[in-house]
């Protein structure tokens, strides 16, 4: 599976609701969104390159166009938690081993990010121990919306294989949900969703699920080592 090119990269940080006005604003001619945001990302990421080439839009034009989609949505709890997950750079807080960080410890770091973020007060921050039966990792809620978040080391591969049907159960079960983002840790190269088939199909799968955010956080993003 190779890497995706820096500009699908830029697309899947989108949302559907800003990928839809990428494409109201460069490429109208592309069919609207019905579901797949994969292959929404993939139809907008094809005609935006065919633009480039023939010189009717520019890559500056689009950096500065989704720059200023993503400065006009930075209050939202949602972009809060979007933007605090995808520029952590974890530590492990010594708490790593040859068996890689214990994902109490990632979720540990991403309650006290959020907490200093989230500057809506009305709204809790719940880690999993707060919860009866299995729960997700982190609970963000207020009376009228609820985001979840995940945690999972791709090094955990029964773990990742189970993850599309976890995130479902997670769905059906939660009311008021918003937006469930998965955070993937890669601690080693050849974990990478590009280079192990069996991650890189549950990764695809979750990408095409409604209401789901995949972060990945790759070994050059985590300050930590494997002892």
């Amino acid at each position: 599976m190779p890497r995706a090119g820096p500009l699908k990269q830029i697309l899947r940080t989108l949302n559907t609701r800003q990928l839809s006005q990428v494409r109201n604003e460069f490429c109208p001619q592309v069919n609207k969104y019905s579901g797949n945001k994969t292959e929404f990302v993939n139809r907008i990421r094809d005609s935006l390159k065919r633009s480039m080439e023939s010189n009717e839009t520019s890559y500056e034009e689009l950096m500065s166009f989704t720059k200023s989609l993503l400065e006009s949505d930075t209050r939202t709890v949602r972009t809060q938690i979007s933007h605090t997950l995808k520029e952590m750079e974890f530590t492990g807080n010594g708490a790593e081993t040859t068996k890689g960080i214990n994902e109490r410890f990632l979720a540990a770091e991403v309650f006290q990010a959020l907490y200093h973020t989230i500057d809506n007060r009305s709204y809790s921050i719940l880690r999993e121990d707060y919860r009866n039966g299995s729960p997700p990792d982190m609970i963000i809620e207020n009376s009228s919306r609820t985001y979840l978040i995940e945690f999972k080391r791709a090094a955990n591969k029964s773990g990742m294989q189970g993850l599309p049907a976890q995130i479902r159960r997670y769905k059906s079960n939660t009311e008021n949900l918003r937006k469930v983002f998965v955070l993937i840790i890669v601690e080693k190269e050849n974990d990478l969703p590009e280079a192990n088939s069996k991650i890189g199909e549950a990764v695809k799968m979750l990408e095409e699920m409604n209401k789901t955010e995949i972060i990945t956080k790759e070994p050059e993003e985590l300050r930590y080592n494997l002892r």
